[in-house]
């Protein structure tokens, strides 16, 4: 019983992340600071603020600053502080209402 109690824990937990990919992805596209890039060029990204999210990294600032230096150091582009800050907060904000409906 309890294997099968596991199984459906690890079931509901790999669903959930492919929601939380999902979303993330979707406010990365949208913002899409390399325009007309195709819908996975921000997955690397995308999994490195989902583990950073899991860890408890819930700020703002330290996600700007993920994706500040991801966006320089891997894409090879510079954006705006406003930008970033804004797509930054965003981020928080879905995560912070997730957290709170489950």
């Amino acid at each position: 019983m309890a294997e099968t109690d596991d199984k459906a824990q690890k079931k509901n937990k790999l669903k959930a992340f492919k929601v939380d990919e999902q979303k993330i992805r979707q406010i990365l596209n949208d913002w899409d600071p390399i325009v007309g890039s195709p819908k996975d060029e921000y997955d690397c990204l995308v999994y490195q603020l989902l583990s950073a999210l899991h860890k408890g990294v819930d700020n703002a600032e330290s996600i700007s600053s993920l994706i500040s230096y991801e966006l320089t150091h891997h894409f090879g582009i510079e954006e705006s502080k406003e930008k970033i800050d804004a797509v930054s907060k965003e981020i928080i904000n879905w995560w912070v209402s997730r957290k709170q409906e489950s």
